[in-house]
């Protein structure tokens, strides 16, 4: 018995695979976007000197709110000196909105308030004081009459409390 070297293999013809591999790259290349870039020359650098600025005639307030299990603190400066004490009650909450209330007239360009939560605090007041914050304050009349509307703290950033 004899076995001839010339079987019934099938041979598998590439000329297709080719064809399409080519269409492939030319629809990639017709689907590529090129993009222009341009150039603005300055003669100004990029980055101020911080000799060169003046400093800041404002103070920077950094108003915070520190929530406890039991009270409210409201907090001002780096030192986080104490201002006031308010409690989760309903007389404590009426007083700390009448107290954002009056930190806004007294510092109208302040637009951020820190919220500084104990971890185990009870989600319900940490709402109720984020209300306070958020609460709404005329800010005068549109050309139609009628009176305008915005927060007294719009900005507000939780920070965590060891």
């Amino acid at each position: 018995m004899s076995v001839s070297s010339n079987s019934n293999e099938p041979k598998i013809n590439i000329i297709p695979l080719m064809d399409v591999i080519f269409i492939f790259i030319f629809f990639l290349l017709m689907s590529v976007q090129f993009f222009e870039y341009f150039e603005i020359a300055s003669s100004n650098p990029v980055t101020k000197n911080a000799q060169a600025t003046p400093p800041d005639s404002k103070e920077q307030k950094q108003f915070k709110l520190q929530l406890g299990k039991e009270k409210v603190e409201f907090t001002q400066g780096v030192d986080e000196k104490v201002v006031e004490t308010f409690g989760y009650d309903k007389e404590g909450l009426t007083r700390l909105k009448e107290f954002m209330r009056k930190i806004k007239s007294e510092n109208p360009d302040e637009n951020s308030m820190i919220i500084k939560p104990y971890k185990d605090i009870d989600f319900n007041h940490i709402v109720s004081v984020v209300d306070s914050v958020q609460q709404r304050m005329s800010a005068g009349k549109d050309a139609k009459g009628n009176a305008k509307m915005k927060l007294l703290f719009r900005n507000i950033a939780f920070e965590t409390r060891e």
